[in-house]
């Protein structure tokens, strides 16, 4: 042990602090050791700060890595700084080890330090083994230009990088994602910062989505099944056919402010729908020049029996009727065939599911004073014309 104006020395007699250890008794007896003398030195200055492996400490802990020397000349943080070499090929460098003797074999050491990648620094949690050896995996990377990668990725190329599956939202905390995907609790915006939807995209050109899955094509839209799954499909034309239940109605050649139910009923989806409806006209009786009937049809939603009194369902939207008129002459007694009438309703289903409509007819208008005997006989009918369907118009 050694003393001098400067400080104790021990192993050495030319002290560079208040208390200087030469671990290798290998310093000279003047002046500054050199870097390879000063890795085994530990010195306290007289400010407190300690250097190991230096005797020029910049921080209240210095250390440093062998024939090293730090180029820090100003500091405005207090604590500790690690000085060493780091590179690509070891993941070296200035760091420090964390170990705890309660976790599970092969899980206990955690190392953390300042290395290098392929392309530029960057800090490192590493797992190793128990003895520090060998480095069993990259828990996260932090470069120096602040790229993040997680589990496995030293070379992050983008500002974040996973290496696998991730979830976001507190909800989904404790939920693992599935394997490279992620799960996401809120909206999620695109090109913009307030999304309103699951899903919200914001661009100010066209064609702000691609989807390629291998059933796209020219001119496809995409078609959901009933789980919610889209694919690419040809488009086509949303149909409902109806059905003609049994029994069908006569119509008298009398003024009416009412309407009867047929036995043609149809069940829609929730949406605007154009019904088309054809029927077969079968006049029993006669007319003469000048007597004639105006009949008007539509659609209930009322649950009818055939030939019940029904009204209109306030679903139908304009057109509301589907009218026709039967015109004398017919001089032919019996079941004359006389035409077969086609028109259009439209309905919109707002219901939010099916809904099942009740073609009804009625409301008829003569003039010419017909006779009382003579009706449209089995309108409503299984008759081949007849048809009724719909085509969705949304």
């Amino acid at each position: 042990m050694a003393f001098s104006q400067v400080g104790v020395g021990i192993n050495t007699t030319n002290p560079q602090g208040v208390f200087h250890v030469d671990g290798a008794k290998d310093n000279p007896a003047t002046g500054t050791p050199t870097v390879a003398q000063q890795a085994n030195d530990v010195v306290v200055l007289n400010n407190g700060y300690v250097g190991i492996g230096t005797v020029l400490p910049k921080q209240q802990l210095h250390i440093t890595e062998l024939n090293t020397t730090s180029g820090i000349t100003n500091s405005f943080i207090s604590g500790i700084a690690i000085t060493g070499n780091g590179t690509a090929s070891t993941l070296s460098g200035p760091g420090f080890y964390l170990e705890n003797l309660a976790a599970a074999a092969g899980n206990k050491v955690l190392k953390i330090n300042y290395t290098q990648n392929a392309t530029e620094p960057v800090l490192n949690f590493q797992a190793v083994s128990d003895n520090a050896g060998i480095s069993s995996g990259q828990i996260l990377s932090i470069t120096r230009s602040g790229k993040v990668g997680i589990n496995n990725t030293g070379n992050p190329a983008s500002n974040l990088s996973i290496n696998g599956n991730a979830s976001i939202g507190n909800g989904y905390a404790n939920t693992a994602a599935p394997t490279n995907g992620a799960i996401i609790q809120g909206n999620v915006g695109i090109g913009t910062t307030a999304p309103s939807t699951r899903l919200h995209i914001n661009s100010a050109t066209n064609g702000a989505v691609r989807i390629v899955d291998g059933t796209q094509g020219a001119n496809k839209v995409l078609t959901s099944d009933a789980s919610g799954t889209a694919t690419w499909q040809a488009p086509t034309v949303q149909s409902v056919t109806g059905i003609a239940t049994s029994g069908s109605i006569d119509i008298p050649f009398a003024d009416s402010s009412t309407y009867m139910a047929t036995g043609n009923k149809i069940t829609l989806p929730s949406g605007k729908w154009a019904l088309t409806i054809t029927q077969l006209i079968r006049v029993n009786g006669t007319l003469a020049v000048g007597q004639k009937m105006f009949v008007r049809s539509t659609f209930s939603d009322q649950t009818l029996a055939v030939g019940a009194i029904g009204t209109q369902s306030t679903d139908v939207i304009r057109p509301t009727l589907m009218s026709f008129s039967v015109v004398g002459p017919i001089a032919v007694a019996g079941n004359t065939i006389e035409n077969a009438v086609t028109g259009s309703v439209f309905i919109n289903n707002t219901s939010g599911g099916d809904k099942t409509y009740t073609y009804i007819v009625g409301a008829a208008v003569t003039q010419g004073s017909p006779p009382s005997s003579t009706f449209i006989s089995g309108y409503g009918g299984n008759w081949s014309e007849n048809a009724l369907y719909a085509i969705a118009i949304n």
